[in-house]
């Protein structure tokens, strides 16, 4: 079982590293056509979005894996083994929640973006 967590822990990182990079290309060549060729590359601007909403999604698995995610923990260790574990469990699900309901609101606001509509729009004609 740690072998595969392991490999997954490998297979995010890359994947994030690559969207990283490729985030950077795409913000980088939008700004190069709009102030130096006066001309703003139009499918750049939304493929940055797409690519920043996946990155933040894998980033954020990756970083629950290494149970890395934000806590402050001089609090949580003075607090005796039986609340310790309780607390632990607490801040699961408050995570849980957060990300469940990032994603509702996530999915609401997907809904916005140009590509999405007009593809939608255009499939239920």
């Amino acid at each position: 079982m740690e072998f595969i967590k392991r490999t997954l822990d490998k297979v995010l990182g890359t994947v994030c590293v690559g969207l990283f990079a490729f985030l950077v290309t795409l913000v980088t060549w939008q700004v190069f056509t709009r102030f130096v060729l006066n001309h703003p590359s139009v499918i750049s601007e939304e493929l940055a979005k797409y690519c920043f909403v996946w990155l933040v999604l894998f980033g954020a698995a990756f970083v629950f894996g290494e149970n890395g995610h934000m806590a402050i923990h001089f609090i949580k260790d003075k607090l005796p083994n039986r609340i310790k574990m309780g607390v632990e469990v607490f801040i699961e699900i408050v995570s849980i929640v957060f990300v469940l309901l990032a994603l509702i609101l996530g999915a609401t606001w997907l809904l916005r973006l140009p590509g999405i509509k007009c593809r939608l729009l255009c499939r239920f004609r």
